[in-house]
């Protein structure tokens, strides 16, 4: 896969990380969902850390004060991060259209880490979101979610990176578009 001239660097250590892990993982399809869900999860902190840094918001005092308090609470989960982006640079991961097929990655990787390859309670516990989850894991991931139990299809470990490889593209682009904003 060609990559763009006009991606980080960042993004481009991603995609052939995520190209890495579809090509020669085959053999642990969890261990690339968790694999895929990570590197975009880092991907996201840094570009997070990036525009914090360049919004210049610790060049004050109260600035540095609120930065040193809720820094952390930034990157502690999808929500906080894509709150963060959204409130603060007007980037808006959760409203791109591959920001769907993001999450189900996301929701099938706490699954494996931390229902142990079962749905956790709180993925569990509404029956309208369990079944559209079923649905869509068996869409988009060609698996199968039997009773709590999610059964990955051999090649739902490439499709998870395929998937992160346009998420973070999409996220790229989102980002590069507001960068310009930033500058004094």
């Amino acid at each position: 896969m060609l990559i763009d001239a006009s991606v980080y660097k960042l993004t481009e250590d991603t995609i052939r990380s995520l190209n890495l892990i579809r090509t020669n993982w085959n053999n642990d399809v969890s261990g690339q969902i968790v694999a895929v869900a990570s590197r975009v999860e880092a991907l996201v902190d840094r570009f997070i850390d990036l525009l914090v840094s360049e919004s210049q918001v610790d060049s004050t005092p109260l600035g540095r004060a609120l930065l040193k308090e809720n820094n952390g609470a930034f990157h502690q989960s999808w929500p906080a991060r894509n709150a963060v982006l959204k409130n603060g640079f007007d980037v808006q991961l959760a409203s791109m259209p591959m920001w769907a097929d993001m999450d189900l990655v996301i929701d099938i990787r706490n699954a494996i880490v931390h229902g142990d390859g079962n749905l956790t309670d709180r993925q569990a516990k509404d029956i309208a979101s369990l079944i559209n989850m079923r649905k869509r894991v068996a869409k988009v991931l060609h698996s199968e979610i039997q009773g709590r139990v999610v059964r990955l299809s051999p090649e739902s470990g490439s499709l998870s990176a395929e998937i992160g490889v346009k998420f973070v593209l999409a996220a790229d682009a989102a980002v590069s578009s507001v960068r310009p904003a930033l500058d004094p």
